[in-house]
């Protein structure tokens, strides 16, 4: 059995614990500075930090001789006298001329901030309303903000299994600000929340890699991919007796791509080829972005708990990669929209029942879960123009007949005792 090093003394018949496809140290440096305050005068609340963090990866791979490598950011470095390098069967281990690659620090920095302003009574105007008047008795205002630079993780500067670094890579880029409304009663019996968010991410970083007619791994870098989050999410509660209560949230978001990006296709001769990636408004993938949830809570008597409730999804787009999104000058960019899981709703029921018994301390609960009710058939989750499961010359139509889905989970129950010390 080979190790697959690029070193002869490393191949052969390897012994228990020897490393056999790669063998390689990677570190994470990694130094930061952060700092918080808090100022509150009467019914202002106000809160600021600030952060700085410098981080630096080194790639110093055993298997990989750095005489066949002529990329100028490869070193050699010797670590034949490194022991941790070594397989448990003692057969492999460093070299005098191991590859090694250091990348330049990178630097990023952070500032959140956010305030409460306290209205009081303010809008106790608004009890004129029938039932839910009341949760206006009492409310606040609040607004948060943020900027983030966030550093590239290590794939996307150093890629251990080729020796390849980017040797610019840019940090991706989130702004982000929310404001809301918070109010309740008085009596504690209703509340509800209001807020608007939208967050800019900037720059994210995607590779993938292609092979090339050599048979080697090439990578593709893509940049300047942007996307947009924003939506409305509000929530509500009411204690509507002694035995029921009510609790409502519904969320509606705008998530999508706001530009078209390149990417850098690198030869293995060291050059460059550029490409184009139709991403311009296609929505994002791998989350619903419009949510309702209901929920009915009795306690019909005391101890005991029983909640109906119903979680419902829609704008949900199945997932896909910036990668599928490919085209050279000439083409016809693809712009449809990934497929669009149909909406569903599902019923679950959670109960508990704390038993009038107590020994040394310990109370004794019964717990039940009862998920998907009425035994929905629904798809839990779907990729877009799957390479395996789509129907034969269907693979490019961005519908259903070429999507792979996973379908949710059928009627399902488990009741259990619970022990509270």
């Amino acid at each position: 059995m080979t190790s697959d090093s690029e070193f002869d003394s490393d191949n052969g018949q390897g012994g228990l614990g020897d490393p056999i496809d790669y063998n390689f140290t990677n570190y994470v440096n990694w130094l930061g500075l952060f700092g918080q305050v808090e100022y509150s005068m009467n019914s202002l609340k106000t809160y600021a930090m600030a952060g700085m963090t410098t981080v630096k990866y080194t790639h110093w791979n055993h298997f990989k001789n750095a005489d066949n490598y002529s990329y100028s950011y490869v070193q050699a470095k010797d670590a034949s006298d490194l022991d941790f390098v070594e397989g448990l069967g003692d057969a492999t281990g460093g070299h005098a001329n191991d590859l090694y690659i250091e990348a330049d620090p990178i630097s990023t920095f952070q500032i959140k901030g956010g305030v409460l302003y306290e209205l009081g009574n303010t809008l106790s105007f608004l009890n004129s309303i029938p039932f839910i008047g009341k949760v206006y008795d009492e409310a606040d205002v609040w607004f948060n903000f943020g900027l983030i630079d966030k550093a590239p993780i290590f794939d996307q500067v150093i890629q251990d299994w080729d020796a390849k670094m980017a040797t610019d890579p840019s940090n991706e880029k989130f702004t982000a600000f929310e404001f809301g409304l918070n109010t309740r009663s008085n009596d504690g019996k209703m509340a509800g929340k209001l807020n608007f968010y939208n967050t800019s991410w900037n720059d994210r970083i995607a590779t993938r890699t292609v092979e090339n007619e050599d048979g080697d791994e090439d990578i593709v870098y893509l940049t300047g991919i942007n996307q947009i989050h924003s939506g409305i999410e509000t929530e509500f509660s009411a204690q509507i007796n002694d035995m029921f209560r009510l609790d409502i949230g519904l969320s509606y978001g705008n998530w999508r791509y706001l530009d078209d990006a390149t990417g850098t296709y690198r030869e293995s001769d060291g050059s460059d080829q550029s490409y184009s990636y139709s991403l311009k408004d296609l929505k994002v993938g791998d989350m619903p972005q419009a949510s309702l949830n209901l929920g009915l809570s009795a306690s019909p008597v005391e101890g005991a708990i029983v909640q109906l409730s119903y979680r419902y999804y829609d704008l949900f787009w199945s997932d896909w990669s910036p990668t599928s999104r490919e085209y050279s000058d000439g083409e016809n960019p693809d712009r449809r929209q990934p497929w669009r899981i149909p909406a569903y709703g599902i019923f679950d029921i959670n109960a508990s029942y704390d038993i009038p018994f107590e020994f040394r301390g310990s109370k004794p609960q019964i717990v039940l879960n009862v998920r998907n009710l009425f035994d929905e058939v629904y798809v839990q989750d779907a990729t877009d123009n799957s390479r395996f499961n789509a129907v034969p010359f269907r693979v490019n139509n961005h519908k259903a007949n070429a999507a792979e889905v996973y379908l949710g989970m059928p009627t399902s129950f488990n009741l259990g005792l619970k022990i509270n010390f």
